[in-house]
């Protein structure tokens, strides 16, 4: 039996998806991040993925709503919930590539809200991003991670040049990759973002040139474009 919901209720104006169960739904509740119960809301859930899947035709978020609705319970944690967001999108790859980007995109906004404390709707993002790898590379030389002459760099004027919308043509098996491989972490949480990882294995790369900052700008760009890749301990260790 289809559902027909009104505007301003759950999915918007006149959104028909079949076999949603909002029964179910509304004794969900979800447990932040800080600790506090709210009740889950799938109104939110599908603007989020509509909004990250605003550039990608070929996705139909019905079949994604319905999946996710499957796996609900109560109590879910917003890791465990923004998982479950994952796990239901990444079967319909078969169906078709554009929602292997939907996955890595979502995947991608759990890391911005771990490593800067925001979404990727928010519209300080390309701010608190640039801000992000500063902090990122002194955390690491602070932390005996990064190699203390990276600090010799113009670390601002390095931010300035990251294309943060780059992140969004890697699919999910790339951003997987990356988190669990690649991007470091300082007791336990992540610091740094994929631009600012691809700008610091460029940094490692020019650290002898004596125009390093320019020659960073040129290997990040090379890097980050996958125009050319360096090999996988170099990555680990730059």
């Amino acid at each position: 039996m289809e559902q027909r919901v009104n505007s301003g209720s759950v999915f918007g104006e006149q959104k028909v998806l079949a076999g949603v169960d909002f029964d179910a739904v509304r004794n969900v509740s979800v447990v932040k991040r800080g600790g506090e119960r709210v009740v889950c809301s799938l109104q939110k859930v599908y603007t989020t993925l509509q909004r990250l899947a605003h550039d990608l035709p070929a996705v139909s978020l019905d079949g994604v709503i319905r999946a996710i609705v499957a796996q609900l319970y109560d109590g879910i944690t917003t890791q465990d919930l923004e998982e479950v967001m994952i796990l239901s999108i990444v079967p319909f790859v078969e169906q078709d590539p554009e929602y292997g980007f939907l996955a890595a995109r979502v995947l991608l906004q759990k890391l911005s809200k771990l490593v800067i404390g925001q979404s990727y709707n928010d519209e300080k993002i390309e701010s608190l991003y640039r801000t992000s790898f500063v902090d990122a590379i002194n955390k690491g030389v602070a932390s005996n991670l990064f190699d203390k002459r990276l600090l010799d760099f113009n670390l601002p004027f390095l931010a300035s040049h990251l294309v943060i919308e780059r992140d969004l043509k890697l699919g999910y098996n790339g951003v997987q990759i990356l988190s669990d491989k690649y991007l470091r972490k300082v007791d336990g949480q992540y610091i740094e973002l994929p631009q600012s990882f691809w700008m610091r294995v460029a940094m490692g790369l020019c650290i002898l040139e004596p125009h390093k900052n320019e020659r960073a700008i040129e290997f990040y760009n090379q890097l980050s474009t996958f125009r050319s890749m360096s090999s996988t301990p170099t990555l680990l260790h730059s």
